[in-house]
Order: structure tokens, then sequence, then C-alpha cells
């Protein structure tokens, strides 16, 4: 009786013979994933493959990300109420000034809703 074990670890970089790069082989079908590829973009690749494997979806978008990289504000203009007032996505938002440096950027404030 034969037991059929796998491999957790089916992905392989290998250093091509004469050249100053690396292949990525699956070691359980030889499918060469990347054939002249740097050591660090080999390693990128096993990652992406392992996680292909377990179950990740890509998805063409890095995701949201919380910090940073706000929309460009092209004016910024005072509200009847007296709050200042950006535009921007085709919508308007309450701001605040932030000074940096000789620059001033604009933080929108946003209103959390109570459930």
């Amino acid at each position: 009786m034969s037991a059929f074990i796998l491999n957790p670890m089916p992905y392989a970089i290998r250093k091509v013979r004469g050249k100053p790069c690396y292949k990525v082989v699956n070691k359980e079908t030889g499918r060469v994933h990347a054939k002249c590829t740097t050591l660090e973009r080999a390693k990128r690749q096993v990652r992406l493959l392992r996680a292909v494997d377990h179950g990740w979806k890509p998805t063409g978008s890095r995701g949201k990300s919380r910090s940073g990289g706000g929309a460009a504000v092209k004016r910024a203009h005072r509200g009847s109420d007296g709050h200042i007032l950006v535009s921007f996505g085709g919508k308007t938002h309450k701001a605040v000034p932030v000074v940096l440096g000789k620059s001033v950027h604009y933080h929108v404030v946003t209103e959390r809703r109570r459930k």
C-alpha cells in the first residue's frame, strides 16, 4: 500500500546555469512558472503561487489603504455656515485646512453615523 503525501512546498527556485538569473519550477508537475528572473522576483512569484494554491483570487487592485494619498483638491471655498468646502469626485465635502511648509492641504471631515 502506497500513500500519496502532498508536498507542502511544491515550488522551487533554481539557478539557471551560465546566466545570472533564476527559474521557478513546480516540483510535482515540472511546470516552469518563471524562466529567467531575479532572485527577488522569483521569491515573489513563489509567494504568489502559494497564495493562489491556498484560495487567494487576484482582483487586480491592491485593496483599500487607510492612510495617505487623498484626492487632489482643485479649489476650496467657504460655505454659508462658515465651514471650508472642497469639491472632488463630483461631491462637496467639509474640510479642515492643514499647513505643511508653504502649501495648504485640506483634510476632509467625516461625520460618523450612529446606529
